[in-house]
């Protein structure tokens, strides 16, 4: 309903509950695409909506150039481009 509505990105999903064998944790993600990675005015404004929605947990932007060439968070390797 937000994103429809024009009050966070362009698009939202979320990852499905059910058990993947793929997955390397438990946690849920919920994924807001934003028209333009380097408006970081836009960005800020879709993290503080869902902070305004109830989100407490730590919120990370990654960009799909990161998710096309299968770059994914390891110890010590920094793939997130925003993260507050």
């Amino acid at each position: 309903d937000e994103t429809a509505r024009g009050m966070l990105g362009i698009s939202a999903k979320v990852s499905t509950a059910k058990p993947n064998p793929d997955s390397r944790d438990e946690r849920a993600v919920i994924y807001v695409y934003t028209r333009d990675w380097a408006d970081e005015a836009d960005v800020m404004r879709v993290r503080e909506r869902l902070r305004d929605l109830g989100f407490v947990e730590r919120l990370g932007y990654k960009r799909n150039i990161e998710t096309y060439r299968g770059e994914y968070s390891e110890e010590g390797r920094k793939v997130t481009y925003y993260s507050a």
